[in-house]
């Protein structure tokens, strides 16, 4: 045992800490504390979070403001039965239609 010449040593210091290394600092960190973290939990937090402040400003308390939001999802409720209930020839010409008069066209 005396005669021994190292070459786990050199193969543990060389290859196997830098391969530990190498894995723990870009799987471990940048993987899983970076892209997971971000589109994971706290990524989905934050869109809530954010998500939640914007509607908050857009809740004003006026009556109105809740029945023209009420009278526009209707309106878009209604136009989406009766484009998706017509055949393929008349869907075609009145969403062509409606583009027209949305981007005033005419």
């Amino acid at each position: 045992m005396n005669r021994k010449w190292y070459f786990d040593r050199v193969y543990n210091q060389f290859f196997g800490q830098n391969s530990l290394s190498l894995g723990y600092h870009h799987t471990y960190k940048d993987i899983d504390r970076g892209i997971i973290e971000v589109f994971g939990p706290f990524g989905i937090t934050q869109g809530i979070k954010d998500m939640s402040t914007n509607i908050k400003q857009i809740q004003t308390g006026f009556l109105y403001h809740y029945l023209f939001l009420f009278l526009v999802f209707i309106v878009l409720f209604v136009f989406m039965v009766v484009v998706f209930s017509m055949p393929n020839i008349i869907f075609s010409s009145f969403l062509f239609l409606f583009f027209l008069i949305i981007f005033e066209i005419f």
